[in-house]
C-alpha cells in the first residue's frame, strides 16, 4: 500500500506574534514557510454584544469563527478562541498560513498516542490518492518545546502529520449549519455526499484497510463550496487482516 516516499518537514518556534496569538511556530515544506498557530486568540468583544449573543471574529489566519460572547463578559471585555481547528483523543490539529495566503493543516500528536504517527502516515500514503482522501503533504518534527501556556504542553510528541487544509470544515459541522440556519440536508444532497462516501471507503477496502472510526466529524469538504467530501483521519485505521 502506498508507494510515495515520506517528506520530513521540520518545525521550530518562531518570534511571538505582536496581537494575538501569543506565540507561533514555522513548518517548511518544499522550501515554503508556513506559521503554525499554537496559542489561542485573545479577542475584544466587540460594543454592542452582550454575554449570551453570538459575533463572528475575522482572524489574522484569515478564519471567521462564530463566538458566544459568556456570561459576565462585556464589550471591552476578552474571550478566547482556540487555535486548534480540531481536537481528537489522540491529537490536535493546526492550521498553518504561508506569507503568500497557502494553507496547510498539521496534526499533532499527544505523547500517550506516539505510535500512532507512523501507523497512520502509512494509511494517508496508501489512501491519498483518491479524490475522496485527505491529501497527504509530509511528516513533520518539531524542534524544540510549544509554548508553556498552550493548553496541550507536556503531554504532546514531536510528531506530526501535514495535509490540505479543508476550507469547508468537517462534514458534521456543515449538516448542523444547513439546519439551523438554512434548512435540513434533502435526500437528493444526502444520497450526493453518501456516494462519495462510499466511493472512498470502496477504495480503502480495495487497498485492504478498514476505516474503524467513519463518522461525520471524521469527513471534510475541500473548500467552501462544499461539494467534494474528504475521508480524514487513519488513527484507527485497520488492515484488513488485523480485524476480526
Amino acid at each position: 500500500d502506498g508507494g510515495s516516499s515520506t517528506t520530513t518537514t521540520t518545525v521550530t518556534l518562531s518570534a511571538a506574534f505582536t496581537a494575538t496569538p501569543a506565540a507561533s511556530t514555522t513548518v517548511t515544506i518544499a522550501g515554503q514557510t508556513f506559521t503554525l498557530l499554537v496559542q489561542p486568540y485573545q479577542v475584544a468583544v466587540p460594543a454592542g454584544v452582550s454575554p449570551g449573543e453570538k459575533f463572528t471574529v475575522p482572524l489574522p489566519d484569515g478564519r471567521e469563527p462564530e463566538v458566544e460572547c459568556p456570561p459576565g463578559v462585556g464589550p471591552g471585555g476578552y474571550v478566547m478562541v482556540p487555535a486548534e481547528l480540531g481536537i481528537g483523543g489522540q491529537a490536535a490539529v493546526f492550521l498553518g498560513v504561508s506569507s503568500t495566503g497557502e494553507r496547510v493543516a498539521v496534526k499533532v500528536f499527544f505523547a500517550k498516542a506516539v505510535d500512532a504517527a507512523p501507523r497512520e502516515l502509512h494509511f494517508l500514503e496508501g489512501l491519498q490518492s483518491h479524490e475522496n482522501g485527505i491529501r497527504y503533504l509530509g511528516a513533520a518534527q518539531i524542534a524544540g518545546p510549544l509554548p508553556p501556556a498552550h493548553s496541550l504542553s507536556g503531554i504532546v510528541s514531536p510528531s506530526g502529520i501535514v495535509m490540505d487544509h479543508a476550507e469547508g470544515g468537517d462534514f458534521m459541522g456543515y449538516v448542523i449549519e444547513l439546519k439551523v440556519h438554512l434548512s435540513p440536508l434533502d435526500p437528493a444532497g444526502a444520497r450526493f455526499f453518501f456516494l462519495q462516501m462510499v466511493a472512498g471507503v470502496k477504495h480503502a477496502h480495495a487497498r485492504g484497510v478498514v476505516l474503524c472510526d467513519l463518522k461525520p466529524d471524521n469527513m471534510l469538504l475541500l473548500d467552501e463550496s462544499c461539494r467534494q467530501l474528504l475521508l480524514a483521519d487513519y488513527g484507527m485505521a485497520h488492515h484488513r487482516a488485523e480485524v476480526p
